[in-house]
């Protein structure tokens, strides 16, 4: 690797084989991750980590994909072979995860994200074979937005036919026990299904914060997955649709060929149940199979479209590629008809699709009722009248038509030289003044579109390139942008729009904050709009002045997940005079999520106001004076960073209780106190604790405490750790331990690493602590 390109940073991380670090390459002037195979990473020879690495890189940049990591360069120096890739920063999911199991709503955008992926994969007849948790990163646009990548394809294999899993020099298997297809374990052919049922495993746990194939040692975990015991998703949650459940467990089937044959089967089976559960959300049924109806475009050129007379189309991929999934045509509709729109078709698409419009034939123009047709004009035709047969009428004549000057044969009419009449004169001055009009009002019409479709371009570009500064509006372009973010089906621009009307500034005083809250306000804009407008717009910009309306939105909002994205919104425009509104919140509303969310907007209120000892002063009274322990508990929790000695009493209060519900706040509180006072306190329940659940909890705390950077002298650290390790029975506790305390970089951890290789605490911790004091040695060496 040329020094003269790359600037190494320092190490980002390090898994079993290889280890990640950050530079900077000066020649494009951009930071990346560059990834290198670890001396003692598992292979016997320098070759063999050399085709391993490298290999990966092949498998990398052969896909060019939003949610899969991108290489840009690759090699072997004096060092060894390096991959140098896209540097992603945010976490994966496993650590999304220990912090909290994923809403329905998010798990809805990971599956559709991840799903794409191994499409793009599989299009390739690349079969990943080590998908889990910690390869997939989870990262967020500037928008907010969150974005999935997937990682790691260091087992990845090229396999047009079913391949037989990766062998290393032990014997054994790389990869994850807990999220491994059983084909894998029997070492029997894999191919893009193995992949489906690892994801399936991931989405799982994702919901549950559960391993659905678990056992106390690997043996056990092999003898889950091979004999399928697994507890369905709906008994760890039961918010999650049923649809999803099913769709999550056929993902895992023991049966390769019960599973879906491949990524594209199973995100149009995803998407088109989403959309009939969303249609009809308490209508019971098996998941739906055929492909989703198509979604509207917005045209973003800035050209006229062009009326066809037939209902807009997909955009077709190109000849010779597959559909997509998210879209399939619909069936043409005269506009000039008046009749109602024909329901999607709904039919299972195999190749490119024929979309080449259909014109319609021409519809009879009917006068209205009671009203006198034009002379010269057959009613109900619209077309030049055929000359009738001159027997029909006495009157009928022979000559020159007097509106067309066409000769034919006239019925009712008598011979004239004065030509129109005034009437006639009238009627078509009319006519003719209205096609004027119609015309003059349509060629406006366009211009405006074409003025607004570039106008919404430029700010969708101003707003795509990371910038931060300020965007001048007016309320044209707030409207503009407002009424496009609501039917525009891009995401990308969507998300482009939601940037620039943080960033909107109005230059003729048009209250921009004020729109936006409307908009979000209003049933008529579709939820997820609504609950981005909320918790992410006015969230960042955080006008204080919006506040009184936010808060009377989450009071009457009609469902808890509105109610929570307004609580959200709170967090970073609360003030001082605010705080019992919020604790009014969170005294009377029923949703747990909009409580959580209050509780967080408290805390930062607290911490950054100039006042912390009156505010904490009213939060100890609200505690005291607390009717119902649900509101008791909540205010405890949000004591608990304000810290000193009141508050620590009253943490002492909770954690001597017999209440369950008064001991997991004590030990909420004590997880973000400011100082080691409590520590004590936690580890003595923790001791005494017979309920599995709050020793969970509290083992948990003392874990986060630890790995928040407080200054503490070495001695107190040692043996805070040191009781910490005591209190770890089970081999969960004993991994999460040795996870926590790995990232220490320390001479003493050996201290607490080397007695758990020792063969009495299972093969899994063995091997973890062995990994784990692996790490801390590289780390003290560098």
């Amino acid at each position: 690797m040329s020094s003269d390109r790359y600037e190494i940073k320092g190490k980002i991380g390090q898994g079993g084989v290889g280890a990640v670090y950050r530079a900077y390459d000066m020649q494009l002037n951009r930071d990346v991750a560059i990834k290198r195979v670890l001396p003692d990473g598992g292979f016997q020879t320098s070759d063999e980590a050399t085709v391993h690495l490298l290999k990966e890189a092949t498998s990398l940049s052969s896909i060019q994909h939003p949610h899969i990591v991108t290489v840009y360069d690759s090699g072997v120096d004096e060092d060894g072979p390096y991959v140098v890739m896209e540097l992603l920063d945010g976490r994966t999911l496993d650590e999304m995860v220990e912090r909290s199991v994923l809403t329905v709503e998010d798990f809805k955008e990971m599956a559709l994200q991840s799903q794409e992926a191994l499409i793009a994969a599989q299009d390739l007849n690349l079969v990943h074979r080590d998908l889990k948790p910690s390869n997939v990163m989870v990262t967020w646009l500037p928008s907010g937005r969150f974005q999935v990548k997937i990682v790691d394809f260091g087992l990845a294999k090229f396999s047009p036919k079913p391949s037989l899993q990766t062998i290393d020099h032990g014997d054994s298997v790389f990869g994850s026990i807990f999220f491994m297809a059983p084909e894998q374990f029997e070492r029997t052919e894999l191919d893009q299904r193995t992949d489906m049922y690892a994801m399936g495993c991931v989405y799982y746990y994702c919901l549950t914060g559960c391993y659905p194939f678990d056992g106390e040692t690997a043996a056990e975990v092999m003898e889950a997955h091979l004999e399928h015991r697994v507890v369905p998703v709906k008994e760890h949650r039961p918010d999650v649709p049923n649809w999803i459940n099913d769709w999550i467990m056929w993902h895992m089937n023991r049966d390769m060929d019960h599973r879906p044959e491949n990524a594209r089967a199973a995100l149009e089976s995803f998407l088109l149940n989403d959309q009939a559960r969303s249609a009809a959300p308490n209508q019971p049924g098996a998941p739906i199979s055929a492909p989703a109806p198509s979604r509207p475009k917005l045209n973003m050129d800035g050209g006229p479209s062009k009326d066809t007379g037939t209902a807009p189309q997909p955009i077709a991929p190109p000849r010779g590629n597959m559909p997509s999934v998210h879209t399939s045509a619909q069936a043409a509709v005269s506009k000039l008809t008046g009749s109602q729109p024909l329901a999607p078709s709904v039919r299972k698409t195999t190749g490119p699709v024929d979309e080449t419009p259909r014109p319609t034939a021409p519809v009879a123009l009917k006068p209205a009722a009671g009203t006198t047709p034009v002379p010269g004009i057959s009613p109900g035709t619209g077309t030049q009248p055929v000359a009738p047969n001159p027997a029909t009428g006495p009157n009928s004549l022979t000559g020159p038509n007097p509106l067309t000057g066409r000769t034919g044969t006239l019925t009712g009419l008598q011979p004239t030289k004065k030509g129109l009449g005034s009437g006639a004169k009238v009627v078509i001055a009319a006519v003719i003044g209205m096609l004027i009009i119609a015309a003059a009002i349509a060629t406006l019409n366009q211009i405006k579109t074409n003025k607004s479709s570039g106008r919404l371009k430029d700010l969708v570009t101003l707003a795509s390139g990371g910038r931060s500064e300020p965007i001048p509006v007016t309320r044209e372009d707030v409207e503009l942008m407002l009424g496009s973010v609501k039917s525009l089906q891009d995401n990308a621009r969507r998300d482009a729009l939601y940037q620039a009307l943080f960033l909107a500034e109005a230059t003729d005083g048009t209250n921009v904050d004020q729109m936006i809250a409307e908009t979000a306000y209003a049933e008529s804009t579709p939820v997820e709009i609504r609950k981005k407008l909320l918790n992410t717009v006015l969230r960042l910009r955080g006008k204080p002045e919006q506040m009184k309306g936010v808060i009377n939105f989450i009071n009457n909002a009609k469902t808890g997940d509105l109610a929570a994205a307004g609580a959200r919104a709170t967090e970073s425009m609360a003030q001082d005079s605010d705080l019992p509104a919020l604790l009014e919140v969170v005294k009377s509303t029923p949703y747990p999520a909009v409580r959580q969310a209050v509780e967080k907007s408290i805390n930062k209120l607290v911490e950054r106001s100039e006042r912390k000892k009156v505010l904490s002063a009213d939060l100890v009274n609200a505690y005291r004076t607390a009717q119902s322990e649900e509101y008791k508990n909540a205010t405890l929790r949000m004591l608990g960073p304000i810290g000193g000695g009141a508050i620590e009493r009253l943490i002492r209060e909770a954690l001597e209780s017999r209440d369950d519900k008064e001991v997991l706040s004590g030990i909420a509180a004590v997880r973000n106190f400011p100082n080691d006072d409590v520590f004590p306190l936690l580890m003595n329940r923790l001791s005494i604790e017979d309920d599995q659940f709050i020793k969970d909890k509290a083992f948990e705390a003392a874990l986060a405490f630890m790995r928040d950077n407080r200054e503490r002298d070495e001695s107190d650290t040692i043996s805070m750790w040191r009781q910490i390790f005591n209190e770890a029975q089970s081999e969960s506790e004993k991994l999460k331990a040795i996870k926590a305390i790995a990232p220490v970089k320390a001479p003493w951890v050996f201290e607490f690493l080397m007695p758990l290789m020792e063969s009495q605490h299972g093969e899994t911790v063995n091997e973890r602590a062995r990994k784990a004091r692996r790490y801390v040695e590289n780390r003290l060496a560098e």
